[in-house]
């Protein structure tokens, strides 16, 4: 009897773990082995395999991968070697370090004149007749002086250090999500106003929060002066002779500390100086970030005049760093922290003004958080009403917590978010049902991500054969996807953002705040698909500066490098190498024409000289002629190597490959 009843517990135990396995594993329904399901996450969660990552991944369990990218468990310590033999200085850095260090050069030569003169270097005459070269030889001296470097050294950086995450970081789920967020939440590097702030905004606002809650997101990016400066709502201010927070509560204030009584620094921060009402955020905040354009005056959305009580609402929302560099302040504020006298580069902090804040400017509403401000005396304390909800007279910071809280906590920012998410992640007219099952999951969670990307995974959905190899990589995913699965070694970085932008994609300088596209008709074109074709071409002959593959070791085993008896037997091979566990009979049946060609030679030649006729990155992403990372030679890992090997017909054959539709599928 006993024996009985442990029987039928053992059988019980089988199903249970049966009926487990195949929760954790919905993909074997869809007839997907281990391998192609490890493809396929590997190809969306991931910038693509590198070599043996997919028998890696099967090994640890597909599921189990998953959880650990969200746990971000891997250990990073190849990239963050790179980062310590490149002396990456801005990685570590505060947003106000970066900022007082890092300025442009033409800023910087608005002041050197004063300086130099002050100095004793120069005398006026003596400027007005200086060569550019040394008007530029002085400017280096006085940045010099006051410790700063041109930001094209933090141009450089913020490049390299995103393509580099792409491309060595074991935490792929993470690199893939701080580029889809900071599409989401873009901002635009070619102003020069939001340029010094890029990097800091990825780091800060997007990638710490890319498994949070949406909302932890939403007010990061909210608060940050990348965005600030980006939709210039950090200049958006009550209009004239509208009661401010600051007026409001100043008659709670005891007689002497009214106005009068209070220092020049401080009365400079209680003038509403600015340039009234912007409504771009608050546009952009409903329509891009949070509820979505089709929520525009429908039922329980929003409407223009929901626009405008919002902006209200976000009147005062600024940025006062600790510096006297930010020309785009109202010219009568002061950073916080400084005394009357302090104007130059060079700033002092100022004790008695730094307490001041913290109480009698306090009591009137203002609110500092590092480098943002929030600026009673420029918020509008009218009384609003937004999207049903009542705000009272007298309200301060908190009316735009506010908003961004019933914002982050709507249905439509729950549907428009899951619809945007899977349109990434898994093809780009995503069904209606995966939506409303990622809604559930964004809803129940109070906005957890991480719950959103579990409901999407799980689901049948992903892994039906509709979804399956259904994107199509931007620029930036298929270099990125082409250095790790050619195992090649970045030993410069210029060539590669040269190929990047050849391509249409220059990296932070996407000029709309939709941010740059995911679906395959903003990539598919006949120009794209010849530059990708080229791209192929150059890549699998070492012809582009900064990426050395080594292709005769993808084909090497136990030391022994297993020639291809043929370039059809070679275009098999690599196909497989490159493009593994998928069906290729169609491809390699439209890609043996073209390895043999007879003018490929030509057409690689040609390719050549079109990626090689724009070598800046102009734009402001690497200008001011100083050298910076993206010029330097450097070599990840060992095995370097000439170019000749690869020029070949094994390199053209690889060309062909990278080029190929099939590989530009993901």
């Amino acid at each position: 009897m006993f024996e009985k009843i442990k029987f039928i517990l053992f059988i019980l135990l089988l199903s249970f773990s049966s009926i487990t396995q195949k929760q954790s594993e919905p993909w074997a329904k869809f007839g997907l082995t281990n391998e192609e399901a490890a493809r396929h996450v590997l190809d969306r969660f991931a910038f693509g395999p590198r070599q043996g990552d997919i028998e890696k991944v099967v090994s640890l369990g597909v599921s189990n991968w998953f959880e650990d990218q969200i746990s971000i468990t891997q250990d990073d310590s190849q990239v963050n070697e790179i980062f310590k033999k490149l002396d990456f200085k801005s990685l570590e850095m505060s947003l106000d370090e970066m900022a007082n260090t890092y300025v442009p050069y033409g800023q910087i030569n608005r002041r050197v004149k004063q300086w130099g003169i002050e100095s004793g270097l120069v005398t006026e005459q003596d400027f007005l007749t200086m060569t550019n070269e040394e008007q530029r030889r002085l400017a280096l001296l006085y940045m010099d002086d006051f410790s700063l470097k041109p930001i094209a050294e933090l141009d450089s950086e913020t490049l390299a250090q995103k393509m580099l995450r792409a491309a060595y970081s074991e935490n792929q789920f993470q690199e893939v999500l701080t580029d889809f967020w900071f599409n989401h939440f873009n901002i635009d590097a070619s102003q020069n106003d939001v340029r010094p702030y890029v990097y800091s905004y990825e780091r800060d606002a997007i990638r710490s929060n890319v498994f949070g809650t949406f909302s932890d997101m939403l007010v990061a990016t909210a608060k940050h002066p990348g965005m600030l400066f980006y939709l210039d709502n950090g200049l958006s201010t009550a209009g004239s002779g509208v009661e401010t927070t600051a007026s409001f509560h100043m008659e709670n204030l005891s007689k002497t500390s009214r106005k009068r009584d209070l220092p020049k620094s401080a009365r400079n921060l209680l003038k509403n100086s600015g340039r009234g009402l912007n409504e771009n955020y608050a546009r952009e905040l409903m329509e891009l970030h949070t509820l979505g354009v089709d929520a525009f005056n429908e039922v329980d959305g929003y409407t223009q005049k929901d626009v405008q009580e919002v902006a209200r609402a976000f009147t005062g929302w600024t940025w006062i760093l600790q510096d006297g560099l930010n020309s785009r302040l109202p010219s009568d504020i002061l950073p916080m922290g400084m005394s009357d006298q302090d104007s130059g580069m060079a700033t002092t902090p100022n004790e008695t003004s730094r307490s001041f804040l913290s109480s009698q400017l306090e009591r009137l509403g203002f609110v500092q958080e590092g480098s943002f401000v929030f600026r009673a005396s420029a918020h509008d304390a009218g009384e609003k009403n937004i999207l049903g909800h009542h705000f009272p007279k007298g309200g301060g910071i908190d009316e735009g917590e506010r908003v961004l809280e019933i914002l982050s906590k709507h249905e439509y920012t729950a549907r428009f978010l899951s619809k945007k998410i899977a349109i990434k992640f898994v093809q780009d007219n995503p069904p209606e049902e995966l939506i409303e099952l990622m809604a559930r999951a964004y809803l129940h969670s109070s906005g957890d991500l991480s719950e959103v990307y579990r409901a999407m995974f799980y689901s049948d959905y992903f892994w039906r054969e509709e979804a399956i190899r259904s994107k199509i990589k931007s620029p930036f995913e298929l270099i990125v996807s082409t250095v790790r699965i050619l195992d090649s070694k970045v030993t410069s970085l210029k060539g590669i953002f040269n190929s990047i932008k050849t391509m249409g994609q220059p990296l932070y300088r996407y000029q709309a705040p939709t941010g740059y596209p995911d679906s395959a008709s903003a990539w598919v074109n006949t120009g794209s698909l010849i530059s990708r074709m080229n791209f192929g071409l150059l890549i699998g002959g070492d012809k582009i500066r900064g990426i050395e593959s080594d292709l005769k070791a993808l084909n090497t085993f136990n030391g022994v490098f297993h020639e291809p008896e043929s370039v059809q037997h070679a275009l098999e091979v690599y196909a497989g190498i490159i493009m593994p566990h998928r069906d290729l009979k169609e491809t390699l049946r439209v890609l043996e024409p073209v390895v043999n060609a007879e003018n490929l030679n030509t057409k690689i030649e040609i390719a050549s000289e079109q990626f090689n006729t724009e070598r800046s990155m102009g734009g402001g992403m690497n200008g001011d002629g100083f050298t910076n990372v993206l010029d330097q030679d450097f070599q990840i890992g060992d095995n370097r190597k000439t170019r000749k090997e690869n020029e070949g017909i094994l390199g053209q054959i690889v060309g062909v490959i990278l080029g190929s539709p099939e590989f530009q599928r993901r």
